[in-house]
């Protein structure tokens, strides 16, 4: 399995951010949640989901919440949430 961390690099030479990314956290990790917000009205459709490291095995990066969230969030900037949707651990 994979590193509970997950780590961004938004622009080619731009810092490299860290996030957390293990499913199971609750916000004690004292990383933030990368997150993309959820649809204004349509919350059952489009939720909140949160990013997860390589840990799942295989699945998507961004997922629903699997608990109630403490921590802070970053929020995956609009420009990057398609390709962010789209992606998978395999």
């Amino acid at each position: 399995m994979g590193d509970p961390i997950l780590q961004v690099q938004w622009e080619k030479d731009g810092p490299v951010e860290e996030f957390c990314g293990y499913s199971w956290c609750a916000g004690s990790c004292k990383l933030p949640a990368l997150v993309i917000p959820a649809l204004p009205g349509n919350t059952n459709v489009f939720p909140e989901l949160k990013s997860y490291s390589d840990m799942v095995a295989h699945g998507p990066l961004m997922a629903p919440w699997r608990l109630k969230w403490t921590g802070t969030k970053r929020e995956v900037p609009p420009e990057y949430r398609e390709d962010f949707r789209a992606r998978w651990w395999l």
